[in-house]
């Protein structure tokens, strides 16, 4: 069964308001504002989608999974970037 429109938007404010609350990242940052807009697309759309964020002004980078089916939760990961 695909994930509700409801679940997709819960899930994702949930993750928005522990990088913006918890973690203190201003909402108007850029690199959040990237992360909101695939997210926006998601919940529009329900299209799964599995990609990276980059938040290097924090030195971090986002590893998102978007699920389609309502058995998986929405999952953002921020990592550190492995040094090359």
């Amino acid at each position: 069964m695909d994930k509700s429109q409801n679940d997709r938007v819960r899930e994702c404010l949930s993750i928005m308001k522990k990088i913006t609350e918890a973690l203190q990242l201003p909402s108007d940052d850029p690199d959040v504002t990237a992360l909101r807009s695939k997210m926006n697309d998601y919940i529009k759309t329900g299209e799964p989608w599995i990609g990276t964020v980059d938040f290097l002004h924090w030195g971090r980078v986002a590893h998102c999974n978007f699920p389609r089916l309502a058995s998986k939760t929405v999952e953002v990961t921020l990592k550190v970037p492995n040094k090359k």
